[in-house]
């Protein structure tokens, strides 16, 4: 998901001019291969921004400073209740994580199919229960060089996951998501059929700044691009990606499914049964830690790395 960045200039002697551009782009409905699972463990309407002015000495036609242009600080999308909830929906499943410890009859610590990575991703996490962790209303993934921890399996970083225990179908999936900025994180949050792969639908993977929203239906089922902000390509960029709340939604019926960001409209495509669309999905939100994709962590990634979720939330007909 492609995104343009936003700029903001100001022009001497006259007014400012903030010029705010946010592009999708989505690649369309091409799954990306999975391939074979890793290991296997026993146990088997809100700104997105505020404005903060700022002089930058240059003076102006009256010899007094001209306004540097101004600068963009981060703001959290706060929580919006039910505000992007469709009409007809009732909440059915949710953790506010406000418990000392993660609720295990609704979350395992591995990622979908109980794995502690993926393989063919070439993926350099182990995901070990440890990395999860809650508390002040939030559970917390923490990503950091492994230094050994036999948890790990000889990979070279531990990092947290969180799988539902249940497999849900229909319905809108909301959750409030804090990523961290580092070469080779990789924050997903996703829905894949508890039976079989494809299909997969991924509410957001973010490489790099731009957030992927992809579909990965079944080869031959109906999986058509019919509109968002993102355009086809399945790419999407909001200018404070990192460090900041936002708002991931997922509308999923038996013909569409809708991808929005922070209220935000960012992908929809018509769907039908032969492309998955009635299976049950397991819900996954994770940090993952390097591969083929994102490239490995290096010398300038900051560890330990941080990922904050303050609520999931799925509401049905």
């Amino acid at each position: 998901m492609i995104k343009k960045k936003r700029t903001a200039t100001a022009l001497a002697g006259l007014a400012f001019i903030l010029i705010a551009a946010v592009g999708w782009a989505v690649a369309g409905c091409q799954a990306r291969p999975k391939g074979e699972i890793g290991v296997m463990i026993t146990r088997a309407p809100t700104s997105r921004s505020t404005i903060t002015p700022a002089n930058s000495g240059a003076p102006d036609r009256a010899g007094s400073p001209t306004p540097a242009p101004p600068a963009l600080v981060p703001t959290d999308q706060p929580d919006p209740g039910e505000a992007f909830v469709p009409a007809g929906y009732h909440l059915v499943f949710s953790d506010e994580f406000n418990g000392a410890t993660l609720n295990t009859k609704k979350w395992n610590t591995l990622a979908p199919w109980g794995v502690q990575w993926y393989s063919d991703s070439g993926q350099k996490q182990a995901f070990v229960p440890s990395a999860v962790s809650v508390g002040n209303g939030i559970v917390r993934f923490t990503a950091q060089p492994a230094n050994g921890d036999p948890n790990a399996n000889g990979q070279p970083y531990t990092s947290g996951s969180i799988t539902t225990n249940r497999a849900f179908t229909h319905g809108y999936y909301e959750a409030r998501v804090k990523v961290p900025e580092g070469q080779g994180l990789w924050p997903a949050l996703w829905l894949t059929s508890s039976t079989r792969w494809p299909p997969e639908w991924d509410i957001f993977e973010i490489i790099s700044g731009t957030d992927y929203g992809f579909p990965h239906p079944l080869s031959g089922g109906k999986c058509s691009w019919v509109k968002g902000a993102a355009g086809s390509d399945n790419t999407y960029k909001v200018p404070d990606q990192y460090g900041v709340y936002h708002i991931y939604g997922f509308l999923w019926t038996a013909t569409d499914i809708t991808w929005y960001v922070d209220g935000v409209l960012t992908e929809h495509y018509a769907i039908n049964a032969a492309a998955g669309a009635g299976d049950a999905y397991w819900w996954n939100v994770s940090l993952q830690v390097g591969g083929n994709w994102p490239g490995d962590p290096d010398s300038t990634t900051p560890f330990p790395a941080y990922m904050d979720v303050d609520y999931m939330r799925l509401y049905q007909k």
